[in-house]
């Protein structure tokens, strides 16, 4: 038998055994509106296949290469995509609810209208990626790294990005509600980083964190002594010393 290229015999017995697929179909890496819910994919790799609509909720990616294929409308809840690539991969309209991405690879893939609810990417790696549309509602990033990625029209409501590298991302129109950047790294193209003697100081578009306190720059410096104080015991002190050294920054951000 003549097998496609990129596709382990491993994985053909997979797909032919438990997934009921013929091989003419599997040789096309047409793999649209498949049920793979609780299959595993360790090491298989599906160079430039199409998963438009199918379903990986729950499956185990380990280890395995899809780069460039398609995934319209699929789902991957629950799934694990540790150490995986995705490289160039096209996600349209796909829910990774409670996935999880650690450590994972997708440079220059494609986001468009995902949602990432309570999905964590600890350590994954997006160069050259988009995200426009895309919903991170309590998903977890902490410590993966943006580089050249384009959050346009994104949604960070109560997402927690800690310690994530941030190198010429673009935020245009993108809504940061409760997010949390504490420890972020900017690049001073688009997201800027101010390390001080207390709290690391993150801002980007027109929002600053410091340490755990994430607020609008205005409000911020709207704040009077009595607001200040009920945020931490040393937060009057420190805005006292800083407030001229940020507003004299952000003077300096806006300018350019």
């Amino acid at each position: 038998m003549k097998f496609a290229n990129n596709i382990r015999l491993s994985t053909y017995r997979l797909l032919i055994k438990h997934r009921g697929l013929s091989v003419d179909r599997i040789r096309s890496k047409n793999f649209r509106n498949i049920d793979f819910n609780g299959a595993s994919f360790y090491r298989a790799s599906f160079y430039r296949a199409s998963f438009d609509g199918a379903s990986f909720d729950r499956v185990s990616f380990y280890g395995a290469n899809f780069d460039d294929a398609s995934f319209s409308g699929a789902s991957f809840s629950g799934a694990s995509f540790y150490g995986a690539s995705f490289d160039g991969a096209s996600f349209d309209r796909v829910s990774f609810y409670g996935a999880n991405f650690d450590d994972a690879s997708f440079s220059g893939a494609s986001f468009y209208d995902v949602s990432f609810y309570r999905a964590s990417f600890d350590g994954a790696s997006f160069y050259d990626v988009s995200f426009s549309g895309a919903s991170f509602y309590g998903a977890n990033f902490d410590g993966a790294t943006f580089y050249r990625a384009s959050f346009y029209r994104a949604s960070f409501y109560r997402a927690s990005f800690y310690g994530v590298s941030f190198d010429y991302a673009s935020f245009s129109g993108a809504s940061f509600y409760r997010a949390s950047f504490y420890g972020a790294i900017g690049d001073s193209s688009l997201m800027h980083t101010i390390q001080t003697d207390i709290w690391h100081i993150v801002i980007y578009s027109n929002r600053m964190q410091i340490g755990c306190e994430n607020h609008t720059i205005k409000r911020w410096m709207s704040y009077d002594d009595k607001d200040i104080s009920k945020m931490d015991n040393r937060a009057l002190e420190f805005r006292k010393k800083w407030k001229p050294i940020i507003v004299e920054y952000f003077k300096a951000i806006k300018g350019n």
